[in-house]
């Protein structure tokens, strides 16, 4: 699957196969949903449908924040805010909110939807949110079957930042949280913010 941006540059160029760009700096989100063996152990093959049912949410929960759905993997999800052709397109009400508190806006929506998830009898589902603010190359890859992706060290570094969560955690990078303070804050009520969200002042490589 490949963004429509993406598709409205290909299209034109018969036979081109290579599209890379430097995006300069975004912000990017991985979202990990927490025991998924006891999931998949629990549901069985209804586990399919369960995460279809989530990230259809969390794609809907894109679009109204304007961000860009990257890709899932498994039981992972991947957003990015601020790529160029993206914000091109967006309302000027969206574009007014910088990326970074526009990302944070989707993970809490996303903690406040996971609450209300279950799975098998009653069993809460839980997730871990990690957020980190860089640059990167965006670009399309293969040939049979092209897959928009984003590369650089500013994408393992959000995993490193998501996976050193525990459940129900947001945690951003020491870099993103500073951005997004010199860019006017959070945006939602400060102890709302700190109650759910904290920064890392390093990330072990």
């Amino acid at each position: 699957m490949l963004p429509k941006f993406i598709k409205d540059k290909i299209n034109p160029l018969i036979g081109e196969r290579n599209l890379a760009e430097d995006q300069g700096e975004v912000c990017i989100l991985f979202c990990d949903i927490m025991d998924f063996d006891k999931v998949i152990q629990t549901e069985g093959k209804r586990v399919a449908q369960i995460l279809d049912d989530i990230f259809r949410t969390f794609d809907q929960f894109c679009a109204s924040h304007g961000i860009q759905k990257i890709e899932t993997v498994g039981k992972t999800y991947m957003a990015c805010a601020g790529l160029k052709s993206v914000e091109m397109s967006l309302s000027k009400n969206i574009q007014s909110i910088n990326p970074i508190r526009r990302i944070l806006d989707l993970a809490l929506d996303m903690e406040e939807f996971i609450k209300r998830t279950t799975y098998g009898d009653g069993i809460p589902m839980k997730i871990r949110i990690g957020i980190h603010y860089g640059k990167v190359i965006a670009g399309v890859i293969g040939f049979h079957k092209p897959q928009f992706s984003l590369i650089g060290d500013t994408v393992n570094t959000t995993s490193r930042v998501c996976t050193a969560n525990n459940p129900g955690q947001i945690r951003m990078s020491e870099v993103a949280y500073k951005k997004m303070m010199a860019l006017g804050g959070p945006g939602r009520s400060e102890i709302y913010f700190i109650a759910k969200v904290e920064y890392v002042r390093a990330i072990s490589l």
